[in-house]
């Protein structure tokens, strides 16, 4: 199976939340889109906002022009964003807002990409927890006679 193909496939099995924010030398680097509804601040009119997984190289991720674009239009627009990298097996994944003030200050000098880098760089040295699932359900068992 050819790599677009493959790609497609991932993309139509995932819903459509794959966004393709660099292509490099015909190598694809992916980010995961989700909707982000813990960790939101009261200060925005909005309960949930938009996580950005860094599936891909993230380094090329971030430098790449149309995601630092989506990043300074979701920050001024005031739109809840969150930068994640996935964790190891059986761990969960690390997970920033970048809507900071330090990313606005960078937006407002220009440097986008450094206020990304930094993001990435906590990102990086994150302590990873490990992924418990728990059952809260209602119990289905048949009642002993």
């Amino acid at each position: 199976m050819k790599r677009g193909r493959r790609f497609a496939a991932a993309i139509t099995a995932l819903g459509g939340r794959w966004i393709f924010s660099a292509r490099n030398g015909g190598r694809i680097n992916p980010v995961l889109a989700y909707v982000e509804t813990e960790g939101i601040s009261d200060d925005f009119d909005l309960s949930t906002g938009i996580g950005l997984m860094l599936v891909g190289n993230p380094l090329k991720i971030i430098r790449q022009k149309s995601f630092q674009d989506f990043i300074v239009t979701g920050v001024m627009s005031s739109v809840p964003l969150f930068l994640s990298l996935p964790g190891p097996r059986g761990h969960q994944a690390a997970t920033v807002s970048l809507n900071t003030e330090q990313m606005v200050e960078a937006i407002g000098r220009g440097a986008v990409k450094d206020g990304l880098e930094a993001a990435l760089k906590l990102l990086r040295g994150w302590d990873f927890q490990r992924a418990v699932i728990t059952y809260s359900g209602n119990d289905v068992s048949s009642p002993e006679e």
